[in-house]
């Protein structure tokens, strides 16, 4: 019950301090948040711990990089690819290089289609993450990320 309440105070203040922060700030904070909710799940308090240090760097990552003309790049993947082929660039400011490989579309009982895609990013420091995502098109044909 502890455990609990103090998971929603976090919650409360990620939320509250989400328009002060920086993408980088609130992705690296969601992430350990994320990354410890699930470790203690698996593995009490060390799996905590464990899945809090994993979360902050793939939030981080996720929130300081991923910027609108790589999200394009996610978006045109999911609308173009064939399930299981791979699109690769570099983004030119930050150096970082990524990579995503959709799966096949599933029709969902609302009739969205959702996309689940790996995608692989690597720092210009040669540091590689692979990050395992959902989207799915919206009814204007856009795509939007939901895990």
């Amino acid at each position: 019950m502890k455990t609990l309440r103090l998971f929603a105070l976090i919650s409360l203040l990620v939320f509250l301090m989400s328009g002060c922060a920086t993408k980088a700030q609130s992705g690296a904070l969601l992430g350990t948040l994320l990354g410890a909710g699930v470790g203690y799940a698996i593995g009490g308090g060390k799996g905590a711990a464990i899945g809090a240090a994993g979360g902050i760097f793939t939030g981080y990552m996720i929130g300081n990089e991923l910027d609108k003309q790589d999200q394009k790049k996610i978006y045109e993947s999911l609308e173009n690819n064939p399930s299981g082929t791979t699109t690769t660039w570099e983004n030119p400011d930050n150096r970082n290089t990524y990579s995503v490989t959709p799966q096949p579309g599933v029709v969902q009982p609302d009739n969205t289609v959702v996309r689940e895609f790996t995608m692989q990013a690597m720092g210009a420091n040669g540091q590689t993450e692979t990050i395992y995502c959902k989207a799915k098109r919206l009814p204007d044909g856009s795509w939007q990320m939901i895990e």
